[in-house]
């Protein structure tokens, strides 16, 4: 399988072509090209505000997690959790992924329930 050509290399090729064909305004059009590829680089770097707010909520969970004292359910976790963000448990469930993920917490299961616990 072919890998898919990013807007980024297209932009880059195009300036190629542009400087290699004998048009008038290559000057202009390298200058529009180069903004684009600008526009590209900055909207891929950094997070959104949404990110942010969860890098947070995760250290809630997080100490959550590690104030209990042992595995905890996700349902348990989020009655334990005080936050005015944490509305549900799909998002603690959420949130404890990212640190499974992140291997800073262990996932374990007993009769197809969930415990989570702190990695040591």
């Amino acid at each position: 399988m072919e890998k898919k050509i990013t807007k980024k290399e297209m932009f880059g090729r195009l300036i190629e072509i542009v400087e290699g064909a004998n048009i008038e305004d290559t000057d202009a059009v390298v200058a529009f090209l180069n903004h684009e590829i600008e526009l590209v680089s900055k909207k891929r770097s950094g997070q959104t505000k949404t990110q942010k707010e969860n890098e947070k909520l995760v250290e809630v969970v997080y100490e959550g997690i590690a104030n209990a004292g042992h595995p905890v359910t996700v349902t348990e976790l989020f009655k334990a959790v005080e936050s005015d963000e944490i509305k549900s448990a799909q998002k603690v469930s959420a949130l404890v992924k990212k640190l499974v993920d992140a291997e800073r917490v262990i996932r374990t299961e007993d009769k197809k329930k969930a415990y989570f616990s702190i990695a040591e």
